[in-house]
C-alpha cells in the first residue's frame, strides 16, 4: 500500500531537520540551531506575516520529509533585497533561506538542512516575496504553506478539499 503523500506521524526529536511538518493546524518546517551540541528539534511555523520560531515538546507531529518543493514566483523576484524576516525566500549560499526575528537580531534558517544560524555581516542577497511549499501528489504540486504580500493560506490545495458526491 502507498499513502500519498509521503507522510509519518511521530514525535519531533525523530524528524529530520529542514522537513516540512504539520503541527496542530499549523505548517512549518523543522529546524535545529548550529551551536546546539545537542541538536534539539525545534519549528519554525508561518503566522501569516513572519515565521517564528519555538521550541517546546510536543505528542507528535506530521513529517512530510524532505521531498517536498518550494516554488517561488518568478514575478515577485526581488535581486537586491534586505535581510527582514517578513517571510520573504532568500537564496543565501546557494540555499533557499528564510529569516526569523530573535530577540535583539535575526537568525537564518537553510531549509535544505534545516540549519539555523547568526551572521554578523552577509553578501547581497536576493529573494522572491511569494513563494510556495507543497508535496508532489498524482504529479501535481498541492501547496501546504503560500507566503506572499495578500498573507498566507495554508494546506488550501484541492487533494484537501473533500469529494462531492
Amino acid at each position: 500500500m502507498e499513502f500519498k503523500p509521503s507522510l509519518k506521524i511521530t514525535i519531533l526529536s525523530a524528524v529530520d531537520p529542514g522537513s516540512l511538518i504539520l503541527l496542530g493546524d499549523t505548517y512549518g518546517f523543522c529546524i535545529v540551531s548550529d551551536g546546539d551540541p545537542s541538536k534539539q528539534r525545534a519549528v519554525i511555523l508561518y503566522d501569516g506575516t513572519a515565521f517564528r520560531y519555538e521550541v517546546g515538546v510536543w505528542p507528535t507531529v506530521v513529517d512530510f520529509g524532505k521531498s517536498y518543493t518550494v516554488s517561488p514566483d518568478l514575478g515577485t523576484f526581488d535581486p537586491d533585497t534586505a535581510p527582514e524576516p517578513n517571510g520573504t525566500l532568500y537564496f543565501l549560499d546557494g540555499s533557499p533561506t528564510l529569516i526569523l526575528p530573535m530577540e535583539s537580531s535575526i537568525a537564518f534558517v537553510n531549509l535544505a538542512t534545516g540549519s539555523m544560524s547568526y551572521r554578523s555581516s552577509w553578501p547581497a542577497i536576493s529573494g522572491f516575496r511569494s513563494w510556495r511549499a507543497g508535496v508532489p501528489i498524482d504529479g501535481e504540486l498541492v501547496p501546504l504553506i503560500e507566503v506572499g504580500p495578500e498573507g498566507a493560506k495554508f494546506g488550501e490545495g484541492d487533494a484537501f478539499e473533500p469529494e462531492q458526491p
